[in-house]
């Protein structure tokens, strides 16, 4: 009978080593900033949709994709310059970010050559040192027809040191 007893708490003993454990990729520190260097940003445009009756005022079908390549320099590391995450052809300034822990949540106010009104682009997205995976948001308030909203997909990997084109 008191072996029945001990039994649990033997197994109990078997199977508690000293060892620790292995840190999971989900315990591992989150990065808190990018790595300098050159990167490169593909968007993929996953949803399309015309906000009023009018032919899109922005020309991106869905299903496109562009590549860009940017430096990051060391002093931009923990704030990237808007260009690296803004949609390609747009001038973009900050309205507000946070990033850290891994996380990267960003709004930008944007404008494009001929375009006048509020272009407006949220960006969610994880990040490592070296890479990144997210989603962008753009939507247009313009002043005359052509109002959109477009979603896309956002990957990122560092490449190496910055080029002299980067």
């Amino acid at each position: 009978m008191r072996l029945i007893a001990l039994t649990p708490l033997l197994v109990l003993a078997a199977c508690s080593g000293s060892d620790a454990p292995e840190k999971t990729e989900a315990e591992t520190p989150a990065a808190t900033q990018l790595s300098a260097g050159q990167w490169e940003m593909t968007s993929e445009v996953t949803d399309v949709t015309q906000r009023d009756k009018s032919p899109p005022a922005i020309k991106a079908p869905e299903g496109s994709k562009t590549t860009t390549s940017a430096c990051v320099a060391e002093a931009d590391a923990k704030k990237p310059q808007p260009a690296l995450l803004a949609p390609e052809g747009f001038d973009c300034t900050y309205r507000d970010i946070y990033m850290g822990s891994g996380r990267l949540n960003a709004t930008f106010a944007c404008k494009s050559a001929g375009l006048s009104g509020t272009i407006a682009t949220v960006v969610n997205g994880s990040y490592t040192a070296d890479t990144f995976e997210g989603t962008s948001v753009t939507e247009t308030q313009l002043s005359g027809a052509g109002d959109v909203r477009i979603q896309a997909k956002l990957t990122g990997r560092r490449t190496g040191a910055c080029t002299a084109a980067g």
